[in-house]
C-alpha cells in the first residue's frame, strides 16, 4: 500500500497568557493597593510557551486504521487539527494525499441558519465534491443520521445528538480518502454507536484510511489495526493497536 500520511517532525506551541505581580518597592505596592484595591494594575501580563505537540513523526498507509490514544492533554486533539488543516504546525511538515474528511467536534463545519440538507451540500462542496455526487448519496446520508423529519429544519434546532448523527452520516458516505475521526462515539446511545462502528468498518474496508480518536477500549480494538499512544505532546509509542493499548493501559494503571 501507498503512503497516504507522512508527518515530519511536527510540533506545535501554544502561548499562554498569565498575571504575574509586577516587581515593584513594598511602598508603591502599598500605595497601589490602598489606592486602587481592586484594580489589576501591580499586575502584568506574561506568556507561558506551551509545547502541545514535539517532534512527531510517523506514517499511515492507504487503508489503515489507525487509533491515536493518550490521557488528557496528551496533544490528540491537536495532532488532529494540523492534520484537518484547522491549524499550522509550529515546526516540521505534514503531507496528505487524498480528499479528507473530519468529524473532529460536533457541528464543525455547520452553519447554525442553514437547514441538515443545506449543510451536507455545503460540507461536499468544501471537500470538493460536486453537488449531483453529494445528490447521489443524500438519502443515504438521511436515513443512516434518522433525522428524516427534520432535514430541512435549519441546525441552530438541533440536539447535540442530532448534529452529530448528522455530521457523522456526512462524513461517512461523502467518500473522502482519509477519515478523521475524534470522540464522535462519546455522543449518543448504545445502538447508534454500534451503528457508527460498522459504519466506520465498512469505510475501512473500501481500502479507505481511518484516524479515530476514542477513550472506548472496545471501540479501538474493533476498528483499529494501528496505534499511536502520545503522552505529554510526545510519541510514546507507534505499532499494532493491541501492544499500543497494552502499553497505554499498563502505564495509565500506574499513574492512578
Amino acid at each position: 500500500m501507498s503512503l497516504i500520511i507522512k508527518v515530519e517532525n511536527v510540533s506545535k506551541q501554544f502561548y499562554i497568557n498569565r498575571l504575574r505581580p509586577r516587581e515593584l518597592t513594598l511602598g508603591s505596592t502599598l500605595m497601589n493597593v490602598l489606592k486602587k484595591p481592586f484594580t489589576r494594575q501591580h499586575l502584568k501580563l506574561e506568556n507561558e510557551v506551551l509545547w502541545a505537540l514535539k517532534n512527531i513523526s510517523f506514517e499511515v498507509k492507504q487503508g489503515d486504521t489507525l487509533g491515536i490514544i493518550g490521557g488528557n492533554g496528551a496533544g490528540k486533539s491537536t495532532l488532529l487539527k494540523i492534520l484537518s488543516r484547522i491549524i499550522k504546525p509550529t515546526s516540521g511538515r505534514v503531507k496528505l494525499r487524498g480528499r479528507l474528511g473530519c468529524l473532529i467536534e460536533v457541528g464543525t463545519g455547520f452553519h447554525p441558519e442553514l437547514s441538515g440538507r443545506e449543510n451536507a451540500f455545503l460540507n461536499g462542496a468544501i471537500i470538493g465534491m460536486k453537488n449531483r455526487e453529494v445528490q447521489k448519496k443524500f438519502d443515504e446520508i438521511v436515513a443512516f443520521a434518522e433525522i428524516e423529519k427534520f432535514i430541512d429544519t435549519p441546525v441552530k434546532f438541533y440536539s447535540s445528538g442530532m448534529y452529530m448523527r448528522l455530521a457523522f452520516a456526512i462524513a461517512a458516505h461523502l467518500d473522502p480518502e482519509i477519515l478523521i475521526i475524534d470522540e464522535v462515539l462519546a455522543v449518543g446511545d448504545a445502538a447508534f454507536q454500534d451503528k457508527c462502528i460498522n459504519k466506520i468498518n465498512e469505510v475501512a474496508n473500501d481500502g479507505r484510511t481511518i484516524l479515530f480518536v476514542s477513550h472506548s477500549d472496545g471501540a479501538l480494538h474493533r476498528i483499529c489495526r494501528t496505534g499511536l499512544y502520545l503522552e505529554n505532546g510526545r510519541l510514546k509509542n507507534f505499532g499494532e493497536m493491541k501492544d499500543v493499548l497494552g502499553q497505554y493501559q499498563v502505564d495509565y494503571g500506574k499513574k492512578n
